[in-house]
Order: C-alpha cells, then structure tokens, then sequence
C-alpha cells in the first residue's frame, strides 16, 4: 500500500510539472511564405498563366503553366537592391491601401491576383486602379529580367 501511495504521489507531481510548462512552439521564418507573389490565371484567349513569388530570403520561383515562353518550374534570386527598390516601388504605390478585389463579373477575362506582405488583391486589368497596373508592369519587368533555372 506505501508503494502505491508513492507511485501515485510521483505520477500526481510529474503531471503536473509537465503540464505547467510552456511548449516550445516551432518558430517560423516565413521562408516559404513569400513576400511578393503574382499569379495570372487562364482565360479564354492566349492569356500567360504562371505564377511567380519572391520570399525574404531573395529567392524567386516561377510556374510557367500556358502561352509562355518558360513552361514549367524555375529559380532565380534577385539581389538585395533590387529586393529592396521593388518593395518601395510597391509601397509607393500604395499596395496595401487597395481593396482586395476589382473584378468586372466577367467570366472570360484573365483575373490577376498580387499579394504582398499578405496583402492580396484580385483583379481585371479593366477595373484594376492605374497604380496596381503600374506595380503588375514593375512585376512582369522583374520576371522577364530575371536569369531563370529550371528545377530537375
């Protein structure tokens, strides 16, 4: 009977020691989540379908997936100055005040969605303000500059 008091005793004492510790939570890098991300969807012409991100670590990675030059899976990097000026240029533009849609009902034109910083906002080019044109243009410039490597 003391034994089973005992190991009743140290099982009550070990429960609660480990339950009032704190768990380490996994801490995220967001790495893979990324910080600038425009995706072009399928339409009902010959509409360029890809998508394309740029995360914190200056990777970049593109789909090609219809009516482009580039079909399939690419890297690239692109280097902290430019990281950096494509991030004021968007700010600038004032991305994060945008509403998260301007689509015109239409079923057969291409809808475009740019995320940054988690901000996202899905459009068509007729409906979209001038200065998210403006930053799609900036985006479609950084894609076609950029030295693209096809993954295995």
């Amino acid at each position: 009977m003391k034994y089973i008091t005992l190991s009743v005793a140290i099982l009550a004492v070990t429960i609660v020691l480990f339950s009032c510790t704190t768990k380490k939570e996994a801490i995220n890098t967001n790495s893979d989540v990324p910080i600038i991300r425009l995706s072009k969807s399928k339409c009902y012409g010959k509409c360029k379908v890809y998508d394309f991100s740029i995360f914190e670590n200056k990777t970049m990675t593109y789909k090609g997936i219809k009516n482009v030059e580039n079909i399939g899976d690419f890297n690239s990097t692109i280097d902290k100055g430019q990281y950096d000026i494509l991030n004021e240029f968007i700010r600038t533009n004032n991305f994060e005040t945008f509403e998260t849609t301007y689509l015109s009902g239409a079923r057969d034109l291409q809808a475009i969605e740019i995320e940054f910083n988690r901000h996202i906002v899905k459009f068509h080019k007729r409906r979209a303000p001038q200065e998210l044109i403006t930053i799609l243009n900036k985006l479609d410039e950084t894609i076609n500059e950029a030295d693209w490597t096809k993954k295995n």
